[in-house]
């Protein structure tokens, strides 16, 4: 009787991890789904802007850093320049669908920087292939991210946008700009990855992207998963866990961004999570039927093992 019960009790609490696993599958699925009209939904709006009659010609307004951004000798930077600015017509005759194509997958990526450190706390929505960051108010060295830091420079770096991907280039900065703990060299542009701990100086920011390097969206179950390692760390409670998610769902943002927006979170916690989140969907792999408290205490115990082999790994300079 015994046995039977607990092969009962097995087949129902496997029946219940894959009914858990077909929900988080189909939610991740319906958020692809939703990207991927998004993205299509804008390729067809720019045809059809395409077949209008183009607006008369007028030159364009030049804005505080439009010399220094269209720099004469770099060829690839006034190519993209061109595609992101003015009609849509035009970047279709111009560049042809690969044009259209690359345009689109820079609005479904909607990239942005939140800033948050100190006393400055301010998400910057990225609108131009060639963005600077800097405390210059002067016209010639205008930046497009005014930071007031003395740890900024007047033009500290600039995030670029080319053949499908983003990067981060110092310019040549006082203070630096660094991923994570990492000091970059001087104009040498860096890839930029999604949830990126950027520092301008000593002014922290968060780089994100609503999608991955190859354009895929990312999953919210990622964002789910650091939120479980927060609460886990007892970095915020269930309920700044909800409210966060609830802001984010308003302000079509992740629930990352909001604890920041909300200083509940460093940029360095969220990032941490991040990086420890793929841990928990393989243990919820690995674990399958397993539920209930030894469950849970052996997934608490193996995050926490992992944890600290990524942070041991990450202060012995070992790249991940």
């Amino acid at each position: 009787a015994d046995k039977a019960a607990a092969e009962r009790k097995a087949t129902a609490e496997k029946a219940a991890a894959e009914q858990r696993a077909a929900a988080e599958k189909a939610a991740a699925d319906k958020a692809v789904a939703e990207q991927k009209a998004a993205a299509k939904k804008a390729e067809d709006q720019a045809r059809a802007a395409a077949t209008e009659k183009p607006a008369p010609k007028t030159a364009p307004a030049k804005g505080p850093a439009q010399e220094e951004i269209l720099s004469p000798g770099d060829e690839e930077e006034s190519e993209a320049s061109t595609i992101f600015a003015g009609n849509v017509g035009e970047v279709l005759e111009k560049h042809g669908e690969k044009g259209l194509a690359e345009l689109a997958e820079f609005k479904v990526a909607r990239p942005r920087l939140l800033i948050a450190s100190e006393a400055i706390l301010e998400m910057v929505f990225i609108a131009t292939p060639v963005f600077l960051v800097g405390r210059s108010e002067k016209k010639e060295k205008g930046v497009h991210c005014r930071l007031t830091h003395d740890a900024v420079s007047s033009v500290h770096a600039r995030i670029l946008f080319q053949k499908r991907r983003f990067y981060i280039e110092d310019q040549g900065s006082r203070n630096g700009t660094f991923l994570g703990h990492e000091l970059l060299p001087p104009e040498q542009p860096r890839e930029l990855a999604s949830n990126t701990h950027v520092r301008f100086g000593t002014v922290d920011a968060l780089w994100v992207t609503d999608t991955d390097a190859t354009g895929t969206p990312i999953s919210p179950q990622k964002y789910e998963d650091a939120l479980e390692i927060l609460k886990g760390d007892g970095a915020i409670s269930a309920l700044v866990a909800k409210t966060a998610r609830g802001d984010a769902k308003e302000k079509a943002i992740h629930p990352g961004e909001s604890l920041l927006l909300m200083g509940r979170i460093t940029v360095a916690q969220w990032c941490d999570a991040m990086a420890r989140a793929p841990f928990l969907n393989v243990i919820r792999e690995k674990q399958g039927a397993q539920s209930g408290s030894r469950g849970l205490l052996v997934l608490m115990v193996v995050i926490g093992l992992a944890a600290a082999a990524w942070y041991f790994r990450r202060q012995l300079g070992i790249d991940l």
